[in-house]
């Protein structure tokens, strides 16, 4: 016999639903979630969007959280979904229900213009500078000894990539597509190497 397991989105909605959609991410982390002029924007505003007209929400509220409070917010029951780029762990997996997947990543090293990693060893005695409570943050605490780093923790990515850039640290680690990004907007920085590893982003739930 062939069984179908069905994921349900844990959400009320109906085709009229004036009940705002709240939704939290951190607007730190490009492209993802930029604040812009008029509130938020990026890739992930257009996808929690179209998300919230398919199940019939006439609005999505998005609410700016530090990385760090995004898990007690939704505890709480302050927001309904996680939408920052959340990897999908087996630790997380026992406290929160996930939708399927929606992106494959790994870590991405920012550093100085010029400078060079050619692989984990080159971080010996280096400063790696993380986003406090994400798993580039889960990743370097784990390796700190193995490698010989010292990492410091920050609130925000952003707030990571300044302390490359006034030579507080060495590099800063976040997500591949993140960094990418950064890059690409800033000629001061550079992607020094790329460790995809195949973990997943999804939306988180209670």
């Amino acid at each position: 016999i062939g069984l179908t397991m069905t994921a349900v989105m844990p959400i009320t909605a109906s085709a009229q639903d004036s009940t705002p959609l709240v939704v939290g991410s951190d607007f730190g982390v490009a492209p993802w979630m930029v604040r812009g002029t008029n509130g938020p924007e990026g890739f992930g505003v257009d996808l929690i969007n179209a998300i919230g007209a398919k199940i019939g929400r006439q609005k999505v509220e998005i609410v700016d959280v530090n990385f760090s409070g995004l898990f007690a917010a939704l505890f709480a029951s302050r927001i309904d979904i996680t939408v920052n780029p959340l990897n999908i762990t087996k630790d997380r997996s026992e406290k929160m229900l996930f939708a399927e997947p929606i992106f494959a990543t790994g870590n991405g090293f920012i550093v100085a213009k010029g400078d060079k990693i050619a692989g984990f060893e080159d971080l010996k005695g280096k400063v790696i500078a993380v986003n406090r409570g994400t798993l580039s943050d889960t990743w370097a605490t784990a390796n700190a000894e193995k490698y010989g780093f010292e990492v410091q923790r920050y609130e925000t990515f952003p707030d990571s990539v300044q302390a490359v850039l006034t030579k507080r640290a060495f590099s800063a680690l976040n997500e591949i597509p993140t960094t990418v990004y950064a890059a690409n907007k800033n000629p001061r920085i550079e992607v020094a190497f790329k460790d995809f590893d195949g973990r997943k982003f999804g939306y988180a739930f209670r």
